[in-house]
């Protein structure tokens, strides 16, 4: 039987995400390690946790929605990577004995909204992305979010819930929970928020051991990617011995600072944010 290119994409994801689950013991695409905590087998175990707890939310989503009323808000950074990689393995365990026939000939919704002017290492790497994860994006660019998701919906009326890779540490993320309806003027819609409780350390041990491909961006010290004008290199990990100057963005443990990166947050906290 010839399966369609989003299934094979789901069993791939699936096959990375079961390795790594399956893996008792602390392992790194990183060698030699920079540090030793990527083989602190509390974090290998911790990371582990967050995976299947995410697995737990995105299953609910999908017991919940359809996949033709689910979609997956993907801007190309680590963490909605993260939580795309943990969708598709999902999609594979809730849809590949039973029906076979979900992930024939179609591809996932999704959505981009940006309104900033963008790298050209991160528009790269979203088309790239996009593609190989078989998405069926559409953007909205020089537009907020609010206006974004209102023509989505717009436009795409069957969608019923998205799925957001905000975390706690993120502005207005301490509130959430993983299944939120939106308020505040916003579009009518469930937010889905499936990676809440990943910390930037258990992101990028996620993604460094599965050696998953990501923007090139966070190897030159970047840690939260916004637009070309208000982010910068993570000034914690300036280093002058470092090839561009800059330690790799999963060299930085601490939560607190990974925002640094975002010379906004420094001047005020966007309300869009809020959602």
């Amino acid at each position: 039987m010839t399966y369609s290119p989003l299934f094979q994409t789901c069993k791939m994801c699936n096959d990375l995400v079961e390795s790594f689950l399956n893996n008792p013991a602390p392992y790194t695409s990183i060698s030699p390690s920079p540090y030793p905590e990527f083989h602190n087998e509390d974090l290998h175990l911790q990371t582990q946790k967050q995976v299947r707890n995410t697995i737990n939310v995105i299953s609910e989503a999908l017991d919940k929605f359809s996949l033709d009323e689910l979609s997956i808000s993907y801007n190309g950074g680590k963490d909605c990577l993260v939580m795309l990689i943990i969708y598709l393995s999902t999609i594979y365990s809730h849809f590949a004995k039973n029906n076979i026939d979900k992930l024939t000939n179609t591809k996932l919704h999704s959505v981009y909204i940006n309104s900033e002017a963008t790298f050209p290492e991160q528009d790269q790497f979203l088309d790239e992305s996009v593609g190989r994860y078989n998405l069926n994006i559409t953007k909205y660019e020089n537009c907020s979010l609010v206006d974004g998701f209102r023509e989505y919906l717009d436009e795409n009326k069957n969608i019923k819930a998205i799925m957001v890779g905000i975390r706690k540490i993120d502005p207005y993320g301490a509130t959430l929970s993983n299944f939120n309806k939106t308020d505040h003027g916003w579009p009518d819609f469930i937010r889905v928020h499936p990676i809440l409780q990943f910390t930037t350390c258990e992101i990028w041990f996620f993604l460094k051991s599965l050696d998953i491909p990501y923007c090139e961006l966070y190897d030159r010290g970047y840690t939260s990617l916004g637009g070309v004008d208000n982010t910068i290199p993570n000034p914690l990990l300036k280093d002058d011995k470092s090839k561009n100057g800059y330690l790799p963005a999963y060299m930085l443990l601490d939560d607190e600072h990974e925002r640094l990166s975002r010379t906004s947050d420094k001047k005020k906290k966007s309300h869009e944010e809020k959602l």
